[in-house]
């Protein structure tokens, strides 16, 4: 009775906690799957989720265990992910691999150049030449 009185006078402020004697709190599994979404791909943040939906922050961490278990979400982690300097570093690595390899490629057109003037001046006739 006091939880509805708190509801109607204060709606959305009320928080739900969950214990070993009472550990399903009365929420919908689309909102609890809503919810673990959310904090798993750290949309927002824990605190801002659970305030939002108005449980504890232990209940949306009980009711990420429910639904996805630790391990998968130790795989959806973002620091399994590379991260940007990591990958910035690797451009880099990139581009300095690519620019070496147009001076080296710059180096032998040029000597082949070079080549196809005296090969063209070897067989070229005499009277051509001046």
């Amino acid at each position: 009775m006091l939880a509805r009185w708190v509801n109607e006078r204060y709606p959305g402020r009320r928080r739900i906690f969950t214990s070993k004697t009472s550990p399903v709190a009365p929420f919908e599994p689309e909102v609890k799957r809503q919810a673990v979404m959310a904090f798993c791909t750290r949309q927002i943040s824990a605190s801002e989720i659970s305030r939002r939906i108005g449980v504890s922050r232990a209940v949306l961490y009980k009711w990420k265990d429910e639904i996805i278990g630790n391990s998968a979400y130790q795989t959806m982690r973002k620091h399994n992910e590379p991260s940007l300097e990591a990958e910035r570093d690797a451009l880099r690595e990139e581009v300095a691999r690519l620019n070496q390899e147009i001076r080296r490629r710059q180096m032998e057109l040029d000597i082949l150049k070079k080549a196809e003037k005296i090969i063209k001046n070897l067989w070229s006739p005499p009277f051509l030449l001046h």
